[in-house]
Order: structure tokens, then sequence, then C-alpha cells
């Protein structure tokens, strides 16, 4: 997992801009690339000209703007264009290796009897609590959810305007939030960069103390991203870049994972890098995914899917509030939920949820919930069972 100020992030954005000359060029740093599975790397290439790229086996790597994903063990080609100009690079991806610990001397410690080993915190965390709150805040359609974890952390994920309805969506977080007496949110994962995903982080931050911040790394150039990202970095909270196979927390009986994300510099379609995740109690699953839809070869169900992690999941978030590109069979055969939450709106613009969606749903067996029927959404867990679905409406 790497760390990145919004400083960072504008040297990126300058260093993507290039400059013109009467004469194509097209360079890279490296034409022989070794990766490992989800990493993810920046050609970055100098030209003065827009950059094609064709590559050999769309299986082993994904490519946008620049950015590769390492997705599978293998091999592939890339032919990069500009201009008259062309480069072919070559990219090896291998297995993920674990590092082998650093092995210091044994040295006997000198004992002290007054010392009571088995009350070391580190030998001894904190015990789970036996239940995990789980609320889908309705704010139209846009997503912020909110868990009261058994580890005693909170989490946010997203904390967005809703389309039709988005009036109401910080009077509904925040009463939420307040009811629960919250004032401290361990995490904040932001999926990605859309304003009914992440348009009032600001006023989370402003109102609550916000640990950590997690997200794609993507960018974008315009005002609402980059004052998101200076309300992030004005408050001195490292933004956390994750890739898939992170783990945002990894204790006994509780994770949560990164099953699926991207980052895309100066993005133009934001949902292809949504930032999905899988939360593990026990026995029982919740898996997140933003807008990860299967709208292209590299939208985040195929990411997911190619990762070889496991996505299986008692309830699923649906994707892009039930859009057509989104929820595909093959995706839902591998979570294979019970229950499913759509984020949506009366009246909506978009249309969401469509039709064909649903009835992929529906015919996985899910059992479906809407904020726009049902208002706020609670699942209530223990390790071993969800105990209740309570609903506002």
């Amino acid at each position: 997992m790497k760390r990145l100020k919004l400083f960072y992030l504008l040297v990126l954005l300058l260093l993507v801009s290039g400059c013109s000359t009467s004469i194509d060029i097209l360079l890279f740093p490296s034409d022989n690339i070794m990766l490992e599975v989800g990493d993810i790397y920046d050609l970055a290439p100098e030209s003065n000209r827009l950059v094609a790229y064709e590559v050999s086996d769309t299986t082993v790597i994904s490519i946008n703007a620049d950015v590769i994903t390492a997705l599978k063990v293998g091999s592939a080609t890339i032919t990069a264009t500009a201009g008259a100009r062309e480069a072919l690079l070559l990219v090896t991806v291998t297995a993920a290796e674990t590092e082998d610990p650093i092995t210091d001397p044994v040295i006997d410690p000198i004992e002290d009897p007054s010392e009571d080993p088995a009350e070391d915190p580190i030998d001894n965390p904190i015990p789970l609590l036996t239940t995990m709150s789980v609320y889908f805040i309705d704010i139209g359609q846009g997503d912020c959810i909110f868990i009261e974890l058994p580890n005693r952390e909170n989490l946010m994920i997203d904390a967005g305007i809703g389309l039709s309805g988005g009036a109401n969506s910080w009077a509904n977080i925040s009463s939420t939030l307040n009811a629960l007496n919250v004032t401290v949110i361990d995490h904040l994962i932001i999926t990605h960069n859309h304003s009914d995903h992440y348009e009032l982080v600001p006023d989370v931050i402003a109102n609550y103390e916000v640990l950590n911040v997690y997200g794609s790394g993507s960018t974008r150039t315009g005002q609402q991203y980059l004052g998101i990202m200076s309300a992030i970095s004005d408050a001195s909270i490292d933004y956390n870049i994750v890739s898939v196979g992170d783990k945002i927390i990894d204790e006994v009986g509780l994770m949560l994972q990164v099953v699926a994300t991207q980052r895309i510099l100066n993005e133009t379609y934001p949902n292809i890098s949504s930032v999905m995740t899988r939360l593990v109690f026990g026995d029982i699953a919740f898996m997140f995914k933003g807008e990860g839809g299967y709208s292209t070869s590299n939208d985040a169900e195929y990411i997911a899917l190619a990762s070889g992690l496991d996505l299986s999941a008692d309830v699923l978030k649906v994707g892009h509030h039930g859009s057509s590109t989104s929820s595909m069979n093959s995706f839902l055969d591998a979570v294979g939920a019970t229950y499913g939450v759509l984020t949506t709106a009366e009246n909506s613009s978009t249309g969401h949820p469509k039709a064909d969606a649903l009835a992929r749903l529906t015919a996985h067996n899910i059992s479906l919930y809407q904020t726009k029927d049902h208002g706020n959404i609670i699942f209530r867990t223990t390790s071993t069972s969800i105990t209740n679905i309570e609903t506002a409406r």
C-alpha cells in the first residue's frame, strides 16, 4: 500500500501533460517491464502526440491512460504508436512474492518477574465484539455506507450527494452518525471520483475526526477533485493508494480486502477504477462495489474475477445503482449473495436500476433492498449469521 499526498498527485498531473515539437517523439523509461500480479505501472511516455496502445494479451495486463495493471502470471507485448513513431514493449508478470521476515540474532532477554507476558497487548489484542452493524444511508442515487466494526473501529465507504434526492444527503449522513454518537471515523474509503460518491468528503472531514483515507490514486483535473484532495491534505490525513489484494484491516476473525481497483491518471470514466472491497467478519461477508461493472474489458468486475481472490459474500452492494453494465452473471456466480442492496432514488434521471440488471440479480435468487423503497437499510450480524435487517420504511 502506497501513501501519496496531494503535492505528489499534482506533480504526476504535470508530468503527463508533455510538450509539443515539430518532430514526433515517443520514448519510454524502459521497454522491458517486470511486474508482479496486482502491480500498477505508469508507462510515463515522453511524446508530443497522443499515444495509442495495443496489448497482445489482455488477460495478462490491462492498460488505461498510460497505466498498466498486472492481472495474472504471463507475458504480453504492448505496441505503442504516436504519430509516425512506434515502440514495442515487453511486459512480464510474475507471482507476488512473500518477503521473508528479517531474522535478528537471538538474544536471551533478562527476565523480570514483575512482567507478565500474558498482559502484553500485542500478544493479546482486545477481543472482537460479538456483533457488527452495516448502515446503507439513504442519500438518493449515491453511496454512503457506515459500519460499526467489531474491533471497535468505524468504517465509512463513500460520502456523496445522490442524484434525485441529493438535497437531503448531508442531513441523512450527519443525523445517522450523530444518533450513533460517532466522533471518529477510523477508515474512509473513496471508491472513485464521482460526486455521488465523494462530494461530501470535505464535510465529513470538517465534522468528524477522520484518521485514514483510502482510494485508487486515480486523478482528475476538475475543481471538485482538487478541492477534495486539498481538504484531505489540509487536515493532514494520509491518502493511502490501494492495490488489488491489499488488506486494509487484517485481524483474527476480521478482514477488509481490496478485490478490484486500478490507478488512472486524468481519468475520464472513473467508474472502472472503483475500489471494490470485501469485508469478512467470521463466517459473514459483504461485497462493496462502488460503481464497478463490466462496461469495458478492464472494468472492476473483470479485475475482481481475474484476481483469484475469494469473492463470496452474503450481502452485495450492487454496483452502479443497478445499471445495465453492472452485475454480470459470472460475477454474480462468484459472489453468490443472498441479499443485495441498491442505492437508488425515485424518478432517477438515469433510469437506474435497469430492468435487465434487476432480472440478473433476481435470477440469482438475491433478495433485493433499495434505498428509494426502504430508506436507511441496516444489517445486524454476528460472526456466524445475519441476525436482523432493519429499514427506515
